[in-house]
């Protein structure tokens, strides 16, 4: 008998699956050498911009900002105007451009294949991740569980490579060779998608005011919503909030992390010496080793009376990042006594940071696609995109204060934050639930808390 947990899926999960792989591998290659490209001296032999630690972290930030907060309208182009099909075609393509122009010296090229790849990352990106959840029907919440649950492992895949392939590529023989691979990733991905994107749900006209004749799954747009989609979108505004503090942590991975891993900890293996990027491949390794072990812990906990609601996930996973982050803090102290760290440090922090990820990004994904008001979908993955974009650029802020406090300072920071975070979520999670209706995973029944 086929498990329908790992295989029996509609093709269409696997044609975002592997168009997705393909963005990330381009992305994460992008963020595997972009802050060491910043940071290399113009004099060697590879010669990078020469920036100061505080300048690359800057602009990082604001990178990885603009990347998530342009999703925001990439979401509301699907939704009113485009669709998402479109949309992606247009984004991916784009997408491809803007690499493949880092792939020339010039500064100019820099400048502008970055905003394109802002551009193009708009459009694809939260476009995806809503059709996931409109292949199943809206009953079929198991179906889009582990769907989302093999969707965000698979795109590992491609974020686990990245690293390996472009960081080597960018390190030892040259960054914009680096950058043109990326582009070529994502050229791949997007051939994927032309060739499969008939199995996907065309939601050009679905969801504007003129869709009149749309399916009955989807409904036209209110410029009202009911108090129990209300309760819902609040919901949604909490994780929205929480995964804005979860990103703050998150993405020092390709910023404060990468330098101290950089400068201060030892990468050699048996008189090997790793390359720094490849040190960006212990999350998506992680992701791609317990994702589905998290999303099965998930499922038992709920047939054994335990508590498997969103705000319960969200908690477990805000404290898991804490830990990983004072794994950090002891990384530091180890760096201030003796010159350098163990790179154990640096593998617990991932581990415990990936475990935090798989419950937290692809939970609130999914929440999105149930709790969202259905002429809302593509607009709200949007808003989780602008959430994510606030984190990555608290993320720079908080990368650029180490240079005034020092890493251990900044990591014991980031490490009581989330804990605290954590707490809190475990002291929402009744009302939470109230307010979700029914539709929270694990909620039997919606008494209103005490």
């Amino acid at each position: 008998m086929i498990d329908r947990k790992y295989f029996a899926h509609p093709r269409g999960v696997y044609v975002l699956f592997f168009t997705e792989l393909w963005e990330r591998f381009s992305f994460y290659g992008m963020r595997a050498i972009l802050i060491l490209y910043l940071v290399r001296a113009t004099t060697s032999a590879n010669p990078g911009l020469g920036w100061s630690e505080a300048e690359a972290l800057s602009l990082y930030g604001w990178y990885t900002a603009a990347v998530y907060f342009f999703g925001v309208i990439g979401g509301y182009i699907a939704d009113r105007w485009w669709g998402a099909l479109k949309s992606i075609r247009v984004g991916g393509w784009i997408l491809c451009c803007g690499h493949l122009v880092l792939a020339f010296p010039a500064v100019e090229a820099f400048y502008l294949g970055l905003c394109l790849i802002i551009l193009g990352v708009s459009l694809l990106k939260p476009n995806v991740s809503s059709l996931v959840g409109d292949l199943y029907d809206e009953s079929d919440y198991e179906g889009r569980e582990y769907a989302y649950t093999l969707f965000y492992v698979g795109i590992n895949l491609g974020s686990i490579f990245a690293p390996l392939v472009i960081g080597y590529i960018g390190e030892a023989v040259g960054w914009h060779y680096g950058f043109a691979v990326a582009g070529i990733g994502m050229a791949l991905g997007q051939l994927v998608f032309l060739w499969g994107q008939k199995h996907l749900p065309d939601t050009a006209g679905i969801r504007t005011p003129m869709a009149s004749l749309a399916p009955s799954r989807f409904h036209k747009p209110k410029s009202s919503f009911s108090a129990e989609e209300w309760d819902r979108i609040k919901v949604l505004i909490a994780g929205f909030a929480l995964t804005s503090c979860f990103m703050a942590a998150f993405e020092q991975a390709g910023g404060l992390i990468a330098l101290f891993a950089n400068q201060y900890t030892n990468l050699e293996i048996y008189g090997w010496k790793m390359p720094t990027s490849w040190v960006q491949s212990f999350n998506p390794f992680f992701i791609i080793t317990c994702g589905f072990l998290v999303s099965r812990f998930w499922v038992s906990a709920k047939q054994c009376g335990r508590d498997a609601r969103v705000a319960a996930k969200f908690s477990c996973g805000m404290i898991l990042t804490s830990i990983g982050f004072w794994a950090l803090v002891a990384a530091a102290y180890e760096a201030q006594q003796v010159g350098q760290s163990r790179l154990s440090w640096l593998v617990l922090a991932f581990f415990c940071h990936s475990l935090g990820e798989l419950c937290i990004v692809p939970v609130i994904m999914n929440s999105v696609n149930k709790f969202a008001p259905a002429s809302l979908k593509s607009t709200m993955m949007g808003a989780l995109w602008f959430a994510v974009a606030l984190g990555a650029k608290m993320a720079g802020v908080l990368g650029e204060l180490s240079e005034k406090y020092g890493d251990l300072q900044v990591f014991a920071f980031v490490a009581a934050e989330c804990m605290v975070i954590g707490v809190l979520f475990l002291f929402l999670r009744n009302i939470l639930g109230y307010w979700s209706h029914g539709a929270d995973f694990g909620v039997e029944g919606v008494e209103k808390p005490t």
